[in-house]
């Protein structure tokens, strides 16, 4: 991830924002309670051939 982010609580609409980008190919989240809303853009997955 661009951001690294290790415990850390991320409480919707506290914090500026809650947005990351991934550097690599796969990427791993793990989530401790809570609900995760992630996005991955399509269209960028199909032109750098991750799907």
């Amino acid at each position: 991830m661009k951001y690294k982010l290790k415990d850390i609580a991320l409480p919707f609409g506290v914090r500026e924002s809650t947005s990351n980008v991934a550097t690599k190919k796969f990427v791993e989240l793990n989530i401790n309670g809570g609900i995760a809303f992630v996005i991955r853009d399509f269209e960028t997955m199909v032109k750098n051939d991750f799907i």
